[in-house]
């Protein structure tokens, strides 16, 4: 897995009739920016490699199924962050999980990981082959992570990680125009794009699903502060999480509008 530089998305819910601008920009929420720039072909492929999940219903917790009300697998109000694994260990889970091919997948093939257990450490990159695996260790325990299980990179971290039911949300392919522009607020490069109709709707679909849910547990709970019960939905880009930001079901009971653009301060790789 490379080494990434990413941002924090900042889902900003506005009136009802207002659209929802989603801003990746380090250690703030960004203002709405005024749209505009030049598309970009090269910019629009790489845009297009992002990948949507509902976050508490995905990861993987130590029995092998996904665990939403468990703070210590999903991360709680530090979904993303808190609750991460080290390579071996999201690798070791990943692997005890079956085959689920779905045409949601993320991924369609296995991955293949060669590990040390006595020093509990994953040695080289994941390869598409067992074969290929040995290659980087000869004569070492080679793991399989099958269809339907994803393991991605904490946000922010290169040595921490998640597993995740691979049940993709909303694809890439459902993201267009990507562009180059600049936020107003700040005077900073962005990348702009915008989802497809069949992308608004799944992310509205998504983000009210996330809404509920959360509006749901706190109702349970009889919680007098309902934030802690804020759901999430994760964004993925190459085996990376880019951030993981959460839904106010106060705010947003139906869901987020994004029919306004998206925003995304900084460079992919």
């Amino acid at each position: 897995m490379t080494n990434r530089g990413f941002y924090v998305i900042a889902a900003i819910a506005v009136l009802a009739t207002v659209a929802t601008v989603i801003a990746f920009q380090r250690g703030k929420h960004s203002a709405e920016s005024t749209f505009g720039g030049k598309d970009d072909p090269v910019l629009d492929a790489k845009v297009r490699r992002l990948q949507f999940y509902d976050w508490e219903t995905k990861v993987i917790g130590p029995d092998g199924r996904p665990a939403p009300a468990d703070a210590r697998v999903t991360g709680g109000p530090e979904a993303g962050r808190r609750g991460a694994l080290s390579l071996y260990d999201a690798v070791v889970r990943a692997a005890r999980r079956p085959a689920a091919i779905e045409a949601d997948n993320g991924r369609s093939g296995s991955l293949f990981f060669a590990v040390d257990p006595a020093r509990r450490r994953v040695i080289g990159k994941a390869a598409a082959t067992r074969s290929a695996a040995l290659a980087q260790a000869a004569g070492a325990q080679v793991l399989e992570v099958r269809p339907g299980t994803a393991v991605v990179a904490a946000d922010g971290s290169t040595t921490r990680f998640y597993v995740l039911d691979d049940d993709v949300a909303i694809s890439g392919t459902s993201i267009r125009e990507a562009r180059q522009g600049t936020d107003q607020s700040t005077g900073r490069p962005v990348t702009l794009f915008a989802f497809d109709d069949t992308g608004l709707a799944l992310f509205r679909k998504l983000t009210k699903t996330i809404a509920e849910r959360g509006s749901q547990l706190a109702l349970n709970a009889g919680a007098a502060d309902p934030a802690p019960f804020n759901q999430h939905f994760a964004v993925v880009y190459d085996g990376g999480l880019v951030t993981v930001p959460a839904v106010d079901f106060r705010r947003s009971p139906e869901g987020l509008d994004a029919s306004a653009g998206t925003q995304l301060a900084e460079q992919l790789p």
